[in-house]
């Protein structure tokens, strides 16, 4: 028979959630053994935070020169043929679009309108290409769990400092707040400002200028200042060409910062909001229940799957929350019983209309864990 539970504020005081008492299985040790067998070779595929290391390393310092460099080659030349320049004049020009550098490595425009159209015309087609290159790298694994591995950091620290803090309160708006303002106001103009300083050490070696000059003409190209804090420009071609590495190199970190924000839980509510769309938690108890029907036991890997199937993408962290309040004998993954008690309570939550945060929340609720207890 099953239990009505008031839904802690999330609806009208009159509302009440039916939540069916799950019947209890045995799960047998052979079982339980494959299961943890299984377990281990998924933690074996899992890639490392090294490999992860690598693969952004070699694509955002490697691959994405190799895209831009050629690009502006190509449509440099056919810039210089057109107009009678020389082909490195035809190549910097075209690359100082692409790159958006405030103080362009040549004095040369087109003169006559055919030029011109050209000039436009590469230009527009290297927004497409700095869009590719942005969304590209912001997506890349690294970045995504940087942004997992700075949440329990911040949320440890707050425990620090505190004492303790509450597995639901760990989701609360404050502290999503705070995170984010933490990491757009401190931690991402800290890391700008100390690669500006590697870089405008080395420009300045190699162009022989003071670091001060070096300091201000990096930090515009890295920024996109449409009025350069200098008016400095390398003279030298080795000196233009380590500009165009930096720039490219500041076009990549740009993608890294964009998908680092973009891959905040705040950032991905107020997104979520604005459009109007709605978490369906009885979509996600299906397709738990559907994943539960392959095996005896349920891992946080399978749950997490299961449930960001659809339209909900419930955030690791408060995804774990509500996991871990369902493992009642702390196995780390749930059996039979405890995965059909957390089908069941989704099914019931689903009809509050609550989103993931608030679900976890409610699951940390002391009514609602007597009840999962």
């Amino acid at each position: 028979m099953g239990s009505k539970v008031k839904p802690f504020g999330f609806a009208k005081e009159e509302a009440y959630v039916e939540v069916a008492a799950p019947a209890t299985t045995s799960t047998s040790s052979s079982t339980l053994k494959k299961q943890k067998d299984e377990d281990d070779d998924e933690e074996k595929e899992e890639p490392s935070l090294l490999r992860d290391f690598v693969s952004f390393a070699l694509f955002a310092f490697v691959l994405v020169p190799l895209v831009v460099v050629p690009f502006s080659l190509l449509f440099g030349g056919i810039l210089a043929a057109i107009e009678g320049w020389s082909f490195l004049d035809g190549f910097y020009s075209v690359i100082s679009n692409v790159l958006s550098l405030p103080n362009p490595l040549v004095d040369s425009t087109p003169n006559d309108d055919f030029g011109r159209l050209v000039d436009i015309v590469v230009s527009l087609w290297s927004i497409g290409i700095t869009g590719t290159v942005i969304a590209m790298v912001g997506g890349m694994t690294l970045v995504t769990r940087l942004v997992e591995s700075v949440h329990p950091a911040f949320v440890g620290m707050l425990a620090a400092v505190r004492g303790r803090v509450g597995v639901s309160e760990t989701r609360s708006w404050v502290v999503e707040f705070t995170l984010f303002g933490v990491v757009v106001i401190f931690l991402v103009p800290g890391v700008v400002l100390l690669l500006s300083c590697l870089f405008a050490a080395m420009l300045s070696g190699v162009e022989g200028w003071s670091f001060h000059d070096a300091f201000m003409y990096v930090t515009s190209g890295i920024c996109g200042l449409s009025n350069p804090l200098t008016d400095v420009s390398p003279d030298t071609h080795g000196g233009k060409v380590f500009d165009i590495i930096i720039s490219i190199w500041s076009l990549s970190l740009s993608g890294a910062v964009i998908g680092a924000v973009g891959a905040f839980t705040l950032v991905d509510a107020v997104i979520k909001t604005a459009e109007g769309r709605k978490v369906d938690l009885a979509e996600d108890a299906a397709d738990l229940q559907s994943a539960m029907a392959s095996g005896d036991r349920l891992t946080f890997q399978t749950f997490l799957e299961a449930i960001n199937r659809g339209e909900s993408q419930w955030p690791e962290p408060i995804a774990r929350s509500v996991f871990e309040a369902l493992d009642v004998d702390s196995s780390g993954d749930l059996d039979r019983t405890e995965g059909d008690r957390l089908v069941s309570i989704l099914n019931a939550l689903g009809k509050l209309g609550l989103a993931p945060q608030e679900s976890a929340k409610a699951l940390n609720d002391e009514s609602l864990r007597s009840l999962i207890q």
